[in-house]
């Protein structure tokens, strides 16, 4: 594939990627609702309380960071703008990034900002770059060496290593990578991993997380029920399930001749929607009515199935609902808070249930 085509490809694949966290991370997978054959351990509504809620000036935000006093928020179209504030929404700013080495942004809602105090890091796969700075002077440089290799979706491992998922022009797909700033090969792809069942691109379409508690990666699958456990190595450690039973992706494609591109001819039926990880828990937004679960609730509301990673298995569930009839766009949990956005809106809720913490195990 030539390099125009692969610099349109993945500007598809990323805008794929935001059209689908806008139209269906929050939304059953069909206006018409059906149960599917599974059950969940549904916590009683007054498991999750709001606390503080804030009214931001712009929908385009995402969640870039949070820390046990802070919170960040990046904006998808002004990448270079950081807002911060603390639990409570009593003491908020501005941050404004600074790019050292880098005359001009191409691309510039490709940017992802991580905000990993000390550090922080941007992204920009159609670029591609990747940089790091200090939250003391909020300055980025390079910290890697320059590559020809495109990707969609990074997640930093180290100050001096990453996780990509990219594409591969021999494999013609999507394969999960490793870069680094020391070792050699800087870039290295690890076949494998993400396992083809139709195109090898948008069947293994998904959502790249790191935990730094358990020195864990977690892929989680979009349009099918698993997600992948590694190394900071990127060498598997296992293969998980999640509690629905649709194993194989949903994905119509179609064929675009004079670009020797192939695309989806629809939006595949995606099964996992928003995710995040915090300590030893994956908690993921599932898109699936369960057979023991309220339609009118869930058709209000996101529902969020949580995985313990380190013994595979799935432990409780929680729903999250709208607020002021906005869905919810984005959120993380860190101890027992649950920080979550609905647009421009920011809420912070406590998350628990009769004084179990909820990175404590909990069964019923």
């Amino acid at each position: 594939m030539e390099k125009k085509h692969i610099l349109i490809f993945i500007g598809c694949l990323l805008s794929v990627t935001l059209v689908m966290v806008a139209l269906y991370a929050s939304s059953p997978i069909n206006s018409k609702i059906f149960r599917a054959n599974f059950d969940r351990k549904l916590l009683p509504e007054t498991a999750l309380e709001e606390k503080n809620a804030f009214e931001l000036e712009a929908s385009s935000v995402y969640i870039s960071g949070v820390t046990a006093d802070k919170i960040y928020i990046s904006n998808t179209f002004k990448p270079l703008n950081l807002w911060i504030s603390d639990y409570e929404f009593k003491n908020t700013h501005d941050i404004r990034l600074k790019l050292v080495g880098v005359d001009s942004l191409r691309e510039p809602s490709a940017f992802r900002t991580t905000v990993d105090p000390p550090n922080f890091f941007l992204s920009n796969g159609i670029m591609p770059i990747a940089m790091r700075g200090t939250i003391d002077s909020w300055e980025a440089k390079k910290y890697m060496p320059d590559s020809s290799y495109y990707f969609v979706e990074a997640v930093p491992i180290s100050t001096s290593s990453m996780a990509l998922k990219s594409y591969s022009s021999n494999q013609q797909a999507l394969h999960l990578a490793r870069k680094t700033a020391i070792d050699t090969p800087y870039f290295k792809f690890k076949y494998g991993l993400l396992e083809k069942q139709k195109d090898g691109v948008f069947c293994v379409n998904g959502k790249l997380h790191f935990s730094k508690d358990l020195h864990k990666l977690i892929y989680l699958y979009a349009y099918r029920n698993q997600y992948i456990v590694m190394d900071t190595n990127m060498n598997l450690s296992y293969r998980g399930n999640t509690i629905d039973t649709f194993s194989v992706a949903r994905v119509k494609l179609t064929q675009i001749e004079s670009k020797k591109l192939t695309m989806a001819a629809s939006p595949p039926t995606v099964i996992n929607g928003l995710s995040c990880v915090s300590k030893n828990y994956l908690y993921n937004q599932s898109l699936l009515l369960a057979n023991n679960e309220d339609e009118k609730v869930f058709k209000k509301s996101a529902v969020i199935d949580v995985y313990d990673i380190n013994q595979g298995i799935y432990v409780f569930s929680f729903h999250v609902p709208k607020y002021r009839n906005n869905s919810l766009s984005d959120f993380r949990v860190f101890n027992n808070q649950l920080i979550a956005l609905f647009g421009r809106h920011l809420v912070v809720y406590e998350l628990n249930n009769n004084n179990v913490s909820i990175n404590e195990d909990f069964h019923q």
